[in-house]
């Protein structure tokens, strides 16, 4: 069974305009990466991700928490104005696939664990996003001010 937990750290979300550069397409996090707290590397999606759905900035298991807060301190710097700067707790076994989407009343961060791997024990992921503060997509128009909503995290069954 996995868990999944969201936080919201309002003392490290940086509300600084729309910038259309973040929506790109998932990912896929190699867990040797995800598991080493390597930066990401885009590669072949297997959920069902939607076309624009942002890439996390960071995932990786906060083994080294100051290592992960000098990486939300770089997306923070990495934000431009009206970005905002969101984190994402989940924990599982292999992690191959997390993304985010602004909803207007929230931003949903979903993920994917492969089921087919054994594992001895959970692993805790952190994963952080820059997020437009405000937009529109399939889910409707979103404008988060005077800071970011809750935020939801959603698991996905692997389609492929």
């Amino acid at each position: 069974m996995h868990t999944a937990t969201s936080r919201r750290d309002t003392s490290r979300i940086t509300a600084a305009a729309l910038n259309p550069k973040v929506a790109t397409i998932a990912i896929v996090v190699a867990f040797a990466a995800a598991a080493c707290g390597q930066p990401v590397a885009p590669a072949q999606p297997r959920a069902l991700v939607p076309a624009d759905a942002i890439t996390p900035y960071y995932v990786g298991s906060p083994l080294d928490p100051a290592a992960v807060d000098e990486l939300l301190a770089q997306a923070e710097r990495s934000a431009t104005a009206g970005e905002l700067v969101v984190t994402a707790d989940v924990s599982g076994c292999a992690l191959p696939t997390i993304w985010a989407q602004p909803r207007p009343e929230q931003i949903a961060v979903s993920y994917e664990f492969d089921d087919t791997i054994a594992c001895a024990e959970q692993v805790s992921y952190r994963a952080i996003f820059v997020i437009p503060g405000s937009g529109m997509n399939e889910h409707g128009r979103w404008a988060y001010s005077p800071g970011p909503p809750e935020i939801a995290t959603e698991a996905h069954r692997p389609h492929g």
